[in-house]
């Protein structure tokens, strides 16, 4: 703390000895740059100076205190009588029209008509006679893609079996129907094809049917047995 308290005490002291010294180096440079003497002009003096100094013109007169010497102007003095005349302003020339002697004589022209064209009459033609359109027929053949709707009996020694076909290659079963003594075995009833077995005591007949382009196709097996 004793420390501080010097070093802030050198500090301060050397703070206002730089102060001092450079409020004494700047009055010792004052008194050396101000004047000592300043020489004053009189009043006759100041005027006479001004007469050498102004060129000639008429004087003019100043009421001074104590003085009846004339007192020019500084400059020059510019008379309104003696003023140079002042050059006139140019003129640009205008070129004027020159008009031959005599009045002009004008002439008028009787307006200008238009062509007339003669009307032409348009041709007379007969008129068209009327145009009938026939109407246009469209007959549509039905393509044969259905089997025909009746059906087809196939006939065997045991028995008769109806079918027909409903596409190319549908067959669609009917009935199937045994002859007397005779009994049926075997049915089998199927899109594809059909199969039917009529059985005896000593004979089988056996009847298989398909279609084929929409058509009815049959076979017939006969067996005898001893």
């Amino acid at each position: 703390m004793r420390r501080v308290l010097i070093l802030g005490g050198v500090w301060v002291l050397g703070a206002v000895t730089a102060v001092i010294v450079a409020f004494a180096a700047v009055g010792q440079v004052a008194s050396g740059v101000a004047p000592h003497e300043v020489a004053t002009l009189s009043q006759s003096e100041i005027e006479a100076a001004l007469v050498v100094a102004t060129p000639s013109g008429p004087p003019v007169s100043t009421s001074t205190p104590g003085t009846t010497a004339p007192v020019r102007p500084i400059g020059p003095v510019v008379s309104p009588t003696t003023d140079a005349p002042s050059a006139p302003p140019a003129t640009i020339p205008t070129a004027t029209p020159t008009t031959a002697a005599g009045p002009t004589p004008t002439t008028t022209s009787p307006p200008a008509s238009a062509p007339t064209n003669p009307t032409v009459a348009p041709p007379i033609t007969a008129p068209s006679p009327p145009t009938t359109r026939r109407p246009i027929t469209v007959t549509t053949v039905p393509a044969p893609t259905t089997a025909p709707k009746t059906n087809t009996a196939t006939t065997s020694r045991g028995g008769t079996l109806f079918a027909r076909c409903s596409g190319p290659s549908r067959i669609v079963y009917v009935a199937a129907v045994p002859k007397t003594g005779y009994d049926r075995t075997v049915d089998v009833e199927k899109p594809g094809a059909i199969r039917q077995i009529f059985v005896r005591q000593h004979h089988r007949s056996t009847i298989t049917a398909e279609c084929s382009h929409g058509i009815v196709h049959a076979q017939v097996q006969e067996e005898s047995r001893g």
